[in-house]
């Protein structure tokens, strides 16, 4: 910590977002504070996308042990089924966690960062800064704060949904047995991986979604063949379904209830050992203002729980700026990264990044793998915009069928007047390492002929998008 406990930059918050926007304001020379209540990583890397990815690397092992049983002279059978040691795997989770979290804590010591541990909040601001009062420490004073402080799980608001047994995403990774039966209540990006890994473990999983289908932000073809793929699993899924209330049943289970639809009378239940609650996720921009500043009338605009920011993601308040889950828009780690990264070049530069935050991949890491970017071929007509296709299904392509891959495809979308991409959808193996090519070829407007110039080699997946590309010329 500086002597006089005056930074050019103080970040609240050290997640994704906020580290990145603090080792990159090192980087440029700032003297930078990074705070964080609990531990470095926020809840993407402590109990969020990294320790549940671990959990499905680990069911895709079991899976591919299980699959290919035959090749073992000791195969696993009816009599001798495999069976995963939840412990063991609950110590790999950890293990890897604890890797990254401490590989983030050395960058900040590389980048100059100070790392301060404790609960900040905005004290006062003047026209030359900002102070910032933190717990345990005092008054510290910044030229500029970002704003980092992310979200919280969410529980929807019905009767026992605060009961023992009904559970958010960060109560189900801390886990280190497995439940015999999970009802998940959501069918998003959380709670579809979820339902990949418990069920491959061998947890009954059973899904309930309030909307039409599963992913329902997604190309609908999409959705619509994971739906399959995972029925075909043993996952039991209840789509355009109304949940009224949970409680606790003598057994000890915990019961579901639900309307049969939205608008109809019929009521079901389902039981299970626990109720994961996958229902988005919470801001809290009003506890980022101490008495103090509440008291001087200082307030953040906000609109629907998220802080408004301008396109340098300067908020209402002088010398403020805000990022991440804090803001609107997507909810994601290389998001709030992005805009950590801009945020921190303006401030130190008054320069503009490069990088077009209009274009954020989305991942949704089930087996097989979801990437998609830019626009699908319903918004581009909801937007009046005329589209060609391309498709390739993937039982075609040589390194998915030696690797014994499930259904899925490879399909782009562009514009039929200039035949420049933008979008893309792919649902196959290793489909989140391959959409930043998608994403290049649509953040630069590339045409179809264009992403045709490079040969892809063979067997891969990606030479996939050669085929789907060759079908819109």
């Amino acid at each position: 910590m500086t002597e006089n406990g005056k930074f050019d930059l103080i970040v609240i918050g050290a997640g994704p977002g906020g580290y990145t926007a603090a080792n990159r304001a090192g980087q440029l020379g700032l003297s930078v504070a990074l705070v964080e209540k609990d531990e470095p990583g926020g809840t993407c890397l402590n109990r969020g996308c990294i320790p549940t990815k671990a959990l499905l690397h680990a069911a895709g092992i079991f899976a591919e042990q299980k699959k290919h049983a035959g090749w073992f002279k000791n195969p696993f059978n009816a009599e001798n089924p495999a069976v995963p040691d939840f412990q063991a795997i609950a110590s790999y989770r950890d293990r890897t966690v604890d890797t990254l979290r401490d590989g983030l804590v050395r960058t900040f010591k590389q980048n100059h960062v100070t790392l301060i541990r404790g609960t900040a909040k905005i004290h006062a601001v003047s026209e030359n800064g900002v102070s910032v009062d933190v717990s345990g420490i005092g008054i510290l004073e910044a030229k500029n704060v970002i704003l980092a402080a992310g979200s919280r799980a969410s529980k929807i608001p019905v009767p026992g949904a605060e009961s023992e047994h009904v559970l958010t995403s960060d109560g189900m990774l801390t886990m280190n047995s497995l439940p015999g039966s999970v009802v998940i209540v959501g069918g998003g990006v959380i709670g579809c991986e979820f339902a990949c890994f418990l069920n491959e473990f061998g947890t009954k999983v059973t899904m309930v979604e309030a909307l039409p289908r599963i992913l329902n932000n997604l190309d609908r073809e999409i959705s619509q063949n994971l739906k399959m793929i995972l029925k075909k699993r043993g996952v039991e899924i209840f789509t355009d379904r109304k949940v009224l209330s949970m409680s606790t049943c003598p057994s000890g289970e915990t019961e579901c209830r639900f309307l049969e639809n939205k608008d109809g009378a019929k009521e079901e239940i389902c039981a299970a050992d626990y109720v994961l609650i996958s229902a988005g996720r919470k801001t809290e921009p009003d506890i980022l203002l101490d008495e103090n500043a509440v008291s001087l009338g200082l307030s953040l605009k906000t609109e629907r729980g998220r802080i408004i920011v301008d396109e340098n993601f300067r908020t209402s308040l002088d010398h403020v700026y805000a990022i991440g889950d804090l803001i609107p828009g997507i909810q994601l780690a290389h998001s709030a990264e992005a805009e950590g990264r801009y945020a921190a070049l303006y401030i130190a530069s008054g320069k503009k990044d490069v990088c077009d935050l209009s274009l954020i991949p989305s991942c949704v890491y089930t087996s097989p793998e979801i990437a998609c970017v830019g626009m699908t071929e319903e918004e581009a007509e909801a937007s009046g915009i005329e589209t060609v296709t391309g498709k390739a299904i993937m039982g075609a392509n040589a390194k998915s069928v030696i690797t014994e891959e499930e259904r899925g495809f490879m399909k782009f979308t562009a514009d039929t007047k200039d035949k420049r991409l933008i979008g893309a959808q792919f649902m196959c193996a290793r489909a989140s390492d391959m959409i930043g090519e998608a994403a290049v070829a649509v953040a630069n407007r590339l045409t179809v002929s264009d992403c045709l110039k490079s040969v892809r080699a063979h067997p891969t997946y990606e030479e996939a998008m050669t085929d789907a590309l060759e079908k819109m010329i």
